[in-house]
């Protein structure tokens, strides 16, 4: 396996842990994942940046109503009562959210095999066809998570790897 495939499998193993886990303990359940070749446009996505050994981003998406499905599912399973209202706000802050602990918790899987990342505060982005895609990226793939609320996409894509450099 090069370096190259070795960096990927790495990637794809510590997000979908860390997304199995984040879900998993804020009870809400993923019938499946299962990778996809594009990331399709969406009408929510909540974006990171990384930095240090490895640079990307980290796109968790969804289409609006799964948007607003999977805050609704989060805010009941905590108990917080929800006005219909302020659905848009819920969203956002959840997906938001989601993608933060996603990508912390895979962040310190990579640090424990020994590469130095951080990340960027969320930024989210809604509309009505948001697409996103880093130029010239050596490494992109997509999960989708299936549930109770409908489907989220979580998409990586890095186009420079720093520890790899160092060591050509």
């Amino acid at each position: 396996m090069s370096g190259m495939e070795t960096i990927a499998t790495t990637l794809k193993k510590s997000f979908n842990s860390a997304f199995a886990e984040i879900f998993s303990e804020n009870q809400i359940s993923v019938n499946s994942t299962r990778e996809v070749p594009v990331f399709k446009p969406m009408q929510i996505i909540a974006v990171i940046g990384l930095t240090g050994d490895l640079q990307g981003s980290i796109f968790l998406g969804c289409d609006h109503k799964e948007g607003l499905d999977l805050g609704k599912e989060l805010w009941n399973e905590q108990g917080i009562s929800t006005d219909p209202s302020s659905g848009e706000s819920i969203m956002r802050s959840v997906l938001a959210e989601f993608s933060n602990q996603i990508g912390g918790r895979a962040l310190m899987y990579l640090q424990e095999g020994g590469t130095d990342c951080n990340m960027t505060p969320p930024t989210v982005f809604t509309g009505s066809y948001i697409h996103s895609e880093l130029c010239q990226a050596v490494i992109r793939f997509t999960h989708i998570l299936s549930g109770s609320f409908g489907e989220a996409h979580l998409h990586i894509e890095i186009k420079n790897i720093k520890k790899m450099d160092k060591n050509s």
